[in-house]
This record gives structure tokens, C-alpha cells and sequence, in this order.
């Protein structure tokens, strides 16, 4: 959070202003710890090693290879650094006056799938004793982390985890979030035969000029419609201000006037009233007054960010740069609710890949997931958000296929996850999601509803007339011919619709094509099952 008084000489008003906790990386709060022990599962799981490196330019750096116990080499994925730097576990408190270790996380269930995990301190980043972070910083060094460095800082992470007994050198892909998503992207670009794929969330799509404006203006309004926009219009009513549903009003504005936010006296603290408030800081991006920039970073940051970090960004590449360069799987994920990243920044990204025609790119889209993808519900009650799972889901799909799997197994897999994104799809009403999934010539046959076509029955789901409760498959069954592929299992699920509820129970068969590389529904039956 950044207010006023912390920059009292540029603002001219003592109201708080909120931003994300965290300006790369999502900062964790105090969470009860969630069932079971990750860290001890993942002991059973896999071995541990300590690795200690060096970067190009001479600095100590130290990461932990996680390798599953079976024999053989394994595929490894190496997670990326942020914006603020990372110790090589991620420890946070847990709630219940313990820690936990974030990057447990990932060691249990890359370990499940028989791949590795490796995790790096930042450059001057060194684990420590004192919460929140868990942190200590070597300021002297810690400040040399410029983009180039990061990068370079990836390359020998790279390199020293090939040189590892039980690592396929071959199968190294590279994790990243936010800035991390730009360092994996042009790590890969420098060196794309030591890389085999990209997992990228909460994707750094355009340059931090753009981004940063985002992050203080329509993503922070973003954020504020979570609190206060109860009849989810896009706007804060003065009366849904004061019923303060959240506390967010008493806690963080310590109940500010509606007034201070509602600059353009309508009645409504809109995504412009925001933009006003923001002029500030938009103005300090036009003008790259770094001054105000970097008070920003040190007052809104889980920690400060390097020296001249501003400067550094404003001038380096887009990350579309580097991935046009790219010939390898890359998967994109990312969450509508994203307050520092845009979501409409990535469908962009999404469309660029497919004009140049890189058909091994990825794009996944979570309803009411933020930055993180909701890895906080992990660490409460143990049950993965969809974004993670399907993050999971493609490195299972990546790594089968490079431990030498047929191309119909992958095939299978990639229509298994298919088919769970046509479910979760059903659930969350995502009409962009099914879009995607259905092909322009799609013809759809179902019980007591007459034939439709894509566009009629996107039209249905535009229009918000029917919502469904329940969407389970089960029976699964994939068969796979080349460029076709025709998947049979039995639907059960449970809908609304014109203030009346249905249950239906019906046996499906669907069609997928492959049209440039992507598999797409193009034909959807359904009958009644036969009764009990």
C-alpha cells in the first residue's frame, strides 16, 4: 500500500491509495497450514541436493536440486527469479507459529510425475531468520540484478543443474511468473537448444512502461471492485462504498469520504475516477521521473527492487521479442482477476502467436483467479486452484512426451486435458474459453434442444440465460485417428435456466479435428442414458 504521507511533498490529498502487496511476486499472508506435511511428503518423494554456482560475473550463488527417487535421468524444471528477488525455499510463516516452505510445492508434485524441481537465490538474496520473508539482503550485490544479469543468472542455473547425476540435460524447462515470465522467455531465446519448454504465469506481455500504468490505474480499480462492487457492475455505488462488505473501507482507507474517490462527482468511483487519482504516477512514467517511480517500488514492494530497476525495464524489449524467436512448447496461464498483469495483454500475445503461426504456444485463461493463479487456497486448505492444476497438467503432458511416449499417448493426454477444460468451462461460464475449444463449424445435437451452430450456442452462453451447477464426465474414452479423434464418456450435471433447474444424465460422443496443430471440437452429440 502506498499513501499519501509517505510522499506527502507529490500528493496533494492524505488518503491512502492501495496497490498490490506485492509488485512482481505475490506475497504471501499468514495462512493455517494446510493438511498434511508438504515437506516431509516430498522427502518420501525425492532426494534434496545443496548447489552452489557461480554467475558470469563472479558472485556466489546457491539452489536446491529436488529429483525424484526412481532411477534413471529426469526432466527438470527450473523456476525463474522475480522482481524482488527469491530465497531458494520461499519460507513463510504458516499461521499456527510455524513455516512453511513454498517451493515444497512444486518438489512434491513434479516428484509425482517423476520430474525435478530446481529453485536459486537472487543475486545478494540469502535465506534468513525473521518474518515476513525470511530473508537477508547484500545490498552491494543484490543491486547488480539488471535484467541482462537475470538472465545470465538463468543460464548458469541452467547449466549446473545439467551437469547434475540423474538430470536429462536434454529436458530442461524453465517456470516463471511475472518479470520471470520476460527472464525465462529470453533465456530461451539465448540458448534455445538447452531448453526444451516455457510455463509462464501471470505474463509480463508488454513493456513495463504499459504495465506499470496498469498496475496503478485500471488493475488497482480492478482490485477495489473485489472489495466494494457487490452487484458486480464495473463501478462503486456511494451506498456499496459504505457498506464496506470487506472492511476494506475501515482497515485500509480508515473510512475515508466516497467523495475522495469519486472525482468526477457522478455518484460512482469508476476505472477514470482511478485513472485521476493515478495522475501522479502515470505522469512519472510520460516524464521517467524515477524519483517518484522508485518511492513507489520501495513503499508498495515485498521488498525494494534493484537500483535503477525502472530504468533498466523502460528500456529493454518486450517479451514477444524473444518468444517470436522460440520453436518449443510454451504454455501461457493466466487469471482474470490478474491486477498487475492484464489478461487483454495476453489474448493480444495469443493472437500474435497464431498469426505467426507458432502452434506449439499454449494460452490458458482462469475466471476469478488473480496474479498468482489463487496458489493461496493451496496453503489453507491443500486443494490446488485450476490454474495450478493445469499448469501441472501441461508439464505431465511436456515431460511424458519427452521421456519418448508415442504420439498418440500425447495426443490422449492433450484431449483428456481438453476435456477438463470443457467442463471447468461449463461451470465458470467462460464463453472465451469455448470460443477457443469449438470449431467455427462446430454442429451441436443434444436432447429437447434443437440443432445449433458455434455462434448459437456461444449466443446462449452470452447471455447469461443459463448456469450450470454441476458438470461432471466420467467413462472416459479417447480414441485417436491421426487428425481426428473422437472422445465417448457419460455427462452428468446440473443447470438453471429461465428460473427453472434441470438435472440431465446423457451419453456423449465428440469429435475433434486438428487444424494447424490445435485440436478442436467440431461435432457434439448427446442421448439420454439408458435408466438404471
Amino acid at each position: 500500500m502506498l499513501c499519501s504521507h509517505v510522499l506527502s511533498r507529490f500528493l496533494v490529498r492524505s488518503v491512502c491509495i492501495s496497490f498490490p502487496a506485492a509488485l512482481f511476486l505475490f506475497s504471501f499472508p499468514v495462512f493455517p497450514a494446510p493438511a498434511g506435511n508438504a515437506a516431509q511428503d516430498s522427502a518420501q518423494k525425492n532426494k534434496l541436493t545443496e548447489i552452489p554456482f557461480s554467475t558470469h560475473d563472479g558472485y556466489e550463488m546457491f539452489g536446491k536440486l529436488s529429483l525424484p527417487t526412481s532411477d534413471g535421468r529426469h526432466p527438470v524444471v527450473i523456476y525463474v527469479q522475480t522482481a524482488e528477488g527469491m530465497t531458494v525455499d520461499m519460507k513463510r510463516r504458516n499461521g499456527r507459529g510455524g513455516t512453511f516452505n513454498y517451493f515444497d510445492l512444486y518438489r512434491e508434485k513434479l516428484a509425482e510425475m517423476n520430474v525435478g524441481f530446481f529453485s536459486y537465490e537472487g543475486r545478494g538474496v540469502r535465506m534468513g531468520d525473521q518474518p515476513p520473508r525470511f530473508e537477508k539482503i547484500e545490498w552491494d550485490v543484490y543491486n547488480t540484478s539488471t535484467l541482462d544479469n537475470k538472465v545470465r543468472d538463468v543460464l548458469s542455473a541452467v547449466r549446473i543443474v545439467q551437469k547434475q547425476p540423474g538430470v536429462d540435460a536434454s529436458q530442461i524447462f524453465l517456470m516463471g511468473a511475472s518479470e520471470g515470465t520476460l527472464l525465462a522467455a529470453e533465456a530461451a531465446s539465448r540458448a534455445p537448444k538447452e531448453i526444451k519448454g516455457l510455463i509462464l504465469y501471470g505474463v509480463l506481455t508488454s513493456t513495463m512502461r504499459e504495465t506499470f500504468k496498469y498496475i496503478v490505474s485500471d488493475g488497482g480499480f480492478l482490485a477495489y471492485l473485489g472489495f466494494f462492487d457487490t452487484d458486480k457492475d464495473g463501478k462503486i455505488s456511494k451506498a456499496e462504498y459504505e457498506a464496506d462488505p470487506k472492511k476494506y473501507r475501515e482497515v485500509v482507507f480508515k473510512n475515508a469520504p466516497f467523495e475522495a474517490f469519486d472525482r468526477d462527482g457522478d455518484g460512482f468511483f469508476t476505472v477514470e475516477d482511478m485513472r485521476v487519482r493515478s495522475k501522479l504516477y502515470l505522469d512519472a512514467v510520460d516524464n521517467e521521473n524515477y524519483e517518484i517511480l522508485n518511492a513507489w517500488a520501495k513503499n508498495s514492494a515485498g521488498v525494494a527492487t534493484p537500483k535503477d530497476w525502472f530504468k533498466d525495464h523502460f528500456a529493454h524489449a518486450p517479451i514477444w521479442t524473444f518468444l517470436s524467436q522460440l520453436d518449443m512448447p510454451v504454455g501461457f496461464f493466466h487469471g482474470s482477476l490478474d491486477t498487475n498483469t492484464p489478461i487483454a495483454g495476453v489474448r493480444r500475445l495469443e493472437e500474435q502467436a497464431r498469426k505467426a503461426g507458432k502452434s506449439k504456444m499454449e494460452f490458458h485463461y482462469f475466471p476469478d483467479l488473480d496474479h498468482s493463479l489463487g496458489i493461496g487456497v493451496y496453503f489453507v486448505n491443500g486443494k490446488l486452484p485450476e490454474g495450478h492444476k493445469a499448469i501441472f497438467a501441461f508439464i505431465k503432458a511436456q515431460t511424458q512426451s519427452a521421456g519418448g511416449q508415442s504420439k498418440e499417448s500425447d495426443d490422449i493426454a492433450e484431449l483428456t486435458r481438453l476435456e477438463s477444460v470443457w467442463n471447468e468451462a461449463h461451470v465458470h461460464g467462460d464463453a472465451e474459453a469455448l470460443d477457443r475449444l469449438w470449431a467455427d463449424d462446430l454442429v451441436v445435437s443434444v436432447p429437447n434442444m434443437p440443432m445449433m451452430t458455434k455462434q448459437g450456442s456461444l449466443g446462449i452462453w452470452r447471455s447469461g440465460r443459463m448456469k450450470f451447477q454441476r458438470y461432471e464426465t466420467s467413462d472416459i474414452r479417447v480414441r485417436v485417428y491421426d487428425n481426428s479423434a473422437v472422445v465417448t464418456g457419460r455427462l452428468q450435471r446440473a443447470r438453471s435456466a429461465n428460473g427453472k433447474d434441470y438435472e440431465d444424465d446423457w451419453h456423449f460422443t465428440k469429435v475433434y479435428i486438428r487444424r494447424e496443430g490445435r485440436w478442436q471440437v467440431v461435432a457434439w452429440h448427446a442421448s439420454e442414458s439408458p435408466r438404471q
